[in-house]
């Protein structure tokens, strides 16, 4: 059972709606004043954390706007006063010794509240057109690796010489997951099929992200077995429902050992205040520990 207190996160709109891009409840538009004021709003109605994931180009279409990470995250670091700043990062597109610089310049700048999110990469044609290229899915989490050692003690204040067997640390969990919540399960349901009718209109960008993405990922073979809202997982994690059953949904992850909740919703604004209102309190406050221990 996890020990650290249970945290919400809300993922950037970075590359524009998460589940489906015909909505007109949302409108595309992944433009830093709309990031911007997304991660405004999250750190004022109480979420803890937001993610900024990391494209070169937009992975859905590549004439779509998409947002830059590192700069956007240096932004919000000087923006903000609370939320932690998760900033995803590709290691073939930095050397170790750039990325831990500037890594360490937006903790300096968020004054504590920054945080990495190493991704192996997925989508080929960011290497390949970067001229990098696109090696094995193994040789790409080996590669990682050995990043991430090096970055690990640069960050933390270290001179070394790169052995490649110093890196250590302690794991904490999170997940990722798209929620679509109601006062009802039914309503929940309904809004849920709404947005699956939406995403299948999509299908023509869908199949164009599946010939870039390599097929050993496992987030991509897991949401090609059944009909998915969402990105990363989507709507797998089951946070659908009424407040009260996303609420024991999330209460289940938790004492399993689940830290942090980044989570996706449409529309993103709306969506993300519902479930401050409605789900924070359930899972946060002292009736839901009451609940918790006596049930």
């Amino acid at each position: 059972m996890s020990t650290n207190p249970l945290r919400f996160g809300v993922w950037a709109p970075v590359h524009g709606p998460r589940a489906a891009h015909q909505d007109t409840e949302e409108p595309y538009d992944a433009s830093w004043e709309r990031n911007k004021a997304l991660v405004l709003q999250a750190e004022a109605v109480g979420y803890d954390s937001t993610l900024i994931a990391q494209h070169t180009i937009n992975p859905h279409q590549e004439d779509l706007d998409q947002l830059e990470t590192w700069s956007s995250a240096a932004a919000l670091a000087a923006l903000t006063s609370r939320i932690e700043i998760i900033a995803a990062i590709k290691p073939y597109l930095f050397h170790p010794v750039v990325l831990a610089k500037m890594a360490l310049q937006i903790e300096n700048i968020s004054r504590g509240r920054f945080a990495l999110n190493l991704v192996n990469a997925w989508n080929k044609p960011e290497l390949e057109k970067a001229g990098i290229g696109f090696a094995e899915h193994d040789d790409r989490y080996a590669y990682g690796k050995e990043w991430i050692s090096i970055v690990a003690q640069l960050t933390s204040g270290e001179r070394l010489t790169h052995k490649g067997e110093n890196f250590d640390t302690p794991l904490r969990f999170g997940l990722s997951a798209f929620v679509i919540t109601r006062e009802t399960d039914a309503e929940a349901e309904q809004a849920h099929q709404r947005l699956l009718a939406l995403a299948a209109q999509d299908a023509p960008m869908k199949a164009i992200q599946r010939a870039n993405t390599d097929p050993k990922v496992v987030m991509m073979q897991t949401m090609q077995k059944s009909p998915r809202v969402g990105t990363n997982g989507g709507t797998a994690a089951g946070l659908v429902g009424s407040y009260d059953t996303v609420a024991a949904r999330i209460r289940e992850f938790h004492a399993a050992g689940i830290e942090l909740f980044m989570l996706q919703f449409q529309p993103l604004e709306s969506e993300m205040q519902r479930f401050a209102e409605q789900v924070f309190p359930r899972v946060r406050g002292k009736a839901a520990l009451l609940k918790t221990s006596r049930g």
